[in-house]
């Protein structure tokens, strides 16, 4: 890909990956965290974030307190069955 050409380039861009971050770590506590995916079927609402990614926003949050390595994923599912239902709809 093009892209890729650009940033190969530049040595600075690929070596600025500060390795000592990535996971898993061995000999330390490593923690994955995932939230569930927020469906947009309706008016979105503070119930949307309360439900899916709070929790695992404030877990993510505590580990970082506690000094643990810790990777949080959230994503989304803006093609999902219940948004292509609500589009067709309307």
């Amino acid at each position: 890909m093009d892209f890729e050409k650009t940033w190969y380039k530049d040595p600075e861009y690929v070596q600025s990956v500060d390795k000592s971050k990535k996971l898993p770590k061995p000999g330390e506590k490593n923690i994955l965290i995932t939230s569930a995916l927020p469906y947009v079927n309706n008016v979105p609402h503070l119930g949307n974030i309360v439900g899916c990614v709070l929790s695992a926003d404030v877990f993510s949050r505590y580990c970082y307190l506690k000094g643990w390595r810790r990777l949080f994923i959230c994503g989304t599912d803006e093609y999902g069955t219940a948004t292509e239902t609500k589009a067709i709809q309307e």
